[in-house]
């Protein structure tokens, strides 16, 4: 006895629905699992520039970063705020072109500003640890590191500058 065509695409589609739900769900596990995304959410502040301790010179801000989602990075270099582009793939990490407002500081924040630039602009790579986040160069060398302030919008309580011989208290960097 024939089935009709209409019948027998009832009986049939149900099956083939199966067998293609199975084997997509066989080509997903063949699959890597996705990198978690270790860089936007996070508020980076930096503690080393060119395997040297930052510490702040008077009227310095804590240079820091900030990835987005987006693929933008904006932040502060010590002077002046920044902002930019990024490209993040594996443990590769291209940070540039990145323009800064234009403020005038003293000669030496302008100057490690500018170091800072030059290095976030140099690496080609980064090494996360924790709460560490290290900007590489294409042959391995560190050149700016990060500590993590917190999560975009709960950041810890800032570090605190006081100027060498000053009796006065505290200021937040």
């Amino acid at each position: 006895m024939r089935q009709d065509p209409v019948s027998a695409m009832k009986t049939i589609f149900p099956v083939l629905a199966v067998l293609l739900l199975a084997q997509g769900l066989s080509a997903c596990q063949s699959l890597p699992p996705a990198e978690p995304s270790v860089l936007p959410d996070t508020v980076w502040q930096a503690s080393e520039l060119n395997g040297q301790a930052l510490v702040l010179l008077e009227g310095e801000w804590r240079p820091q970063l900030q990835f987005g989602r987006d693929g933008h990075v904006s932040g502060r270099a010590g002077c002046n705020l920044l902002r930019g582009d990024y490209q993040h793939s594996g443990r590769e990490l291209r940070i540039a072109p990145l323009v800064s407002t234009q403020r005038l500081c003293p000669a030496a924040i302008m100057k490690r500003e500018k170091e800072f630039l030059r290095a976030l602009e140099g690496g080609s790579s980064y090494v996360r640890d924790a709460d560490t986040l290290g900007l590489r160069n294409p042959i391995g060398i560190t050149l700016v590191r990060f500590q993590s302030a917190g999560l975009s919008g709960q950041t810890k309580e800032p570090a605190t500058f006081v100027p060498a011989g000053s009796s006065g208290s505290p200021r937040p960097d």
